[in-house]
């Protein structure tokens, strides 16, 4: 029997940690917990419908966590860092291609009988270019799609109402030239709700954060956490008695300032339900980012195999 009932937009925002009070991202999840709250003093944080506690990046290994480890330790559930024996930047190299290719939590769920899909809108030309390099150019996200074999999401996809550019906006699109017009945070959630018309799991990766984390920008991250609070406060509104919301990051980075490169600060592990209740021992079982694969699977009642 499933214990989750309703559906899981999974949102994953890169390089975002569990600071100090008054960081540039502090504000982030203000919606639910209130201004300023996002930093470690004030979590964890729980409510009758949400969830909210740092979980550990570090996975045991030294060093700075980094993003193609990371990323594939929340898609698969093997710790990627443990396995390599360091911190993997960027993209996943020949020894973690075959752990995506097997574990992706898209393919576990799908295998499950779950209906799952990525939101994110691509070019082909992205895919193509990064095809032709001597190594792995695709970060896990693509992989992870890719492991499951379900469609990339393209411009017809996103003419009819059923993709979002990772920017949210589209503002990275118009200064490149593409023919679109700015979208908001309540577009951009209603696409999202559009394509849980035929889907049980959606996942959309934002990555800006860790741009702009990189680039020691505190204004833009400001600007970063308002959008990503106006698009999750929408999308709650438009679908509470619809879905969840799942929301974590592979290490932290925009909540620190002081060098512009990764820190060593705790995630956030969000999880946000009508139906929290049923699901309070699956979140105090999440512990660290290898935590998120079975936390997934558990929620749909897929076995871990």
């Amino acid at each position: 029997m499933k214990i989750q009932k309703k559906k899981i937009f999974f949102l994953f925002v890169d390089g975002v940690g569990v600071g100090e009070p008054g960081n540039p991202i502090s504000d982030l999840f203000a919606p639910f917990i209130g201004p300023g709250k996002f930093h470690r003093q004030a979590l964890p944080y729980r409510d009758s419908e949400l969830y909210l506690k740092p979980i550990d990046a570090r996975l045991g290994v030294p060093g700075l966590p980094q993003s193609g480890s990371g990323q594939t330790t929340i898609m698969t559930g093997v710790n990627a860092p443990r396995l390599l024996g360091y911190h993997l930047l960027a993209f996943p190299n020949e020894k973690l291609l075959p752990v995506i290719a097997e574990r992706s939590i898209l393919k576990v769920l799908k295998e499950g009988g779950v209906r799952v899909s990525s939101a994110n809108l691509y070019s082909h030309s992205f895919v193509e270019e990064r095809r032709k390099r001597h190594r792995n150019m695709l970060p896990v996200s693509t992989l992870a799609i890719q492991a499951a074999e379900i469609p990339l999401r393209y411009q017809e996809d996103y003419a009819a109402g059923k993709a979002v550019f990772a920017d949210i906006t589209n503002e990275m699109l118009i200064r490149r030239g593409f023919p679109v017009q700015t979208l908001d945070p309540e577009g951009a959630a209603r696409r999202i709700l559009n394509i849980f018309d035929d889907q049980d799991f959606v996942f959309f990766e934002y990555f800006l954060t860790d741009t702009y984390g990189h680039n020691r920008d505190a204004e833009r991250l400001r600007q970063a956490t308002s959008l990503l609070n106006d698009f999750l406060r929408s999308l709650w509104q438009q679908g509470r008695e619809e879905i969840s919301i799942l929301v974590t990051s592979d290490h932290g980075n925009a909540e620190d300032m002081s060098s512009g490169d990764h820190s060593l600060n705790g995630v956030p592990f969000f999880f946000l339900s009508s139906e929290l209740g049923r699901h309070l021992e699956l979140c105090e079982q999440v512990q660290d980012l290898t935590g998120i694969h079975p936390f997934i699977r558990d929620c749909f009642g897929v076995d871990h195999g």
